[in-house]
């Protein structure tokens, strides 16, 4: 038999609360734009692009978000060398920021990314 105190809890807890926010969500963001447009992270010395994703619903807190390339649309460029990286970051229960970085700021036309966020 279970003590007194976690018989309370336990009945205390048979209401159900409806939840009010989103158990997951997810999107695809993409960035069209001249790479000349670009800036330049002097900390890292990689060219980069960033937007804030705003959730449709908030979440409880801070979700986890993992995001990955889609698509991405090369042109002539000075290098031959192609790094290209999706970042999610400053990640809130509001939405994140999208960072696309490259390796150089020639050659990127556009690069679209998928994302997902679920519950932490």
């Amino acid at each position: 038999m279970l003590p007194a105190a976690c018989r309370r809890r336990t009945l205390s807890r048979s209401r159900l609360e409806p939840v009010s926010y989103p158990a997951a969500c997810h999107g695809v963001f993409e960035v069209t734009v001249p790479s000349s447009t670009w800036a330049l992270a002097p900390e890292t010395g990689k060219y980069h692009f960033t937007a804030r994703i705003a959730f449709d619903e908030p979440f409880r807190r801070a979700p986890r978000v993992v995001a990955g390339l889609s698509a991405l649309e090369l042109g002539d460029g000075p290098s031959s060398r192609l790094e290209v990286r999706i970042v999610p970051d400053s990640i809130t229960a509001t939405g994140f920021t999208i960072r696309f970085a490259t390796a150089t700021s020639g050659g990127v036309h556009s690069a679209a990314a998928f994302w997902l966020a679920i519950p932490s």
